[in-house]
């Protein structure tokens, strides 16, 4: 197995490889035959891997894999280099820049609210709350609090939130369908699917 790695990944071209191809589960590995992850994210074994991404860490390999919760939390490119201290990101900085704020669900347990509860039905970033649902990310209960309007957790006309579960508003598949929306199979080719399949987890109602 390991021959064969070697063989692909020498096989495959430099700028293709900056794409983190996976073969059979395990990522590729870079021309030094390692990789690992930003130090915000667990090294995981390649068996529990689900995605591999570019390595954040200056000067680390090109690769690194990682768990199911890290998949969709990624960076804006306006991101690189703006945040120097995690604890004082604003929430439009949490909503823009995951990673780097370390707001990502698993990485920060309890994202700092932005001031208290939402009280009213609004975004708290009303760029970046369309886009957070837009790929898929409302299952994370940081965006539930913070984008309640995008996310439909609420109404702007004060009745009763959408996103409240009931009878209808349930997951097909409740272990699977979180794991899909975080990985922003609600906004791709088979949205259609995972928006009929996975309300609940889709934001759908």
């Amino acid at each position: 197995m390991k021959v064969l790695l070697v063989f692909l990944s020498s096989f495959i071209a430099l700028s293709v490889q900056q794409t983190c191809l996976n073969f059979l589960g395990i990522c590729l590995p870079d021309q030094n035959g390692v990789y690992s992850c930003p130090s915000v994210s667990p090294t995981l074994n390649s068996s529990d891997a689900i995605a591999c991404l570019p390595n954040g860490e200056p000067g680390g390999p090109q690769c690194c894999e990682i768990g199911a919760q890290y998949a969709n939390c990624q960076d804006n490119p306006i991101c690189s280099g703006l945040i120097t201290d995690p604890s004082k990101c604003s929430p439009g900085q949490q909503l823009a820049c995951p990673l780097s704020c370390q707001t990502c669900d698993g990485v920060n347990s309890s994202p700092t609210p932005s001031s208290g509860t939402n009280s009213t039905c609004t975004d708290v970033d009303p760029i970046n709350c369309p886009r957070a649902y837009a790929a898929g990310s409302c299952s994370q209960a940081f965006y539930q609090q913070n984008c309640p309007l995008s996310c439909k957790v609420c109404s702007a006309s004060g009745g009763t939130p959408s996103g409240t579960p009931s009878a209808t508003c349930v997951d097909s598949d409740p272990v699977n369908c979180p794991r899909a929306a975080n990985m922003g199979s609600c906004t791709g080719s088979q949205a259609s699917f995972y928006r009929q399949n996975c309300k609940k987890s889709c934001g759908v109602c």
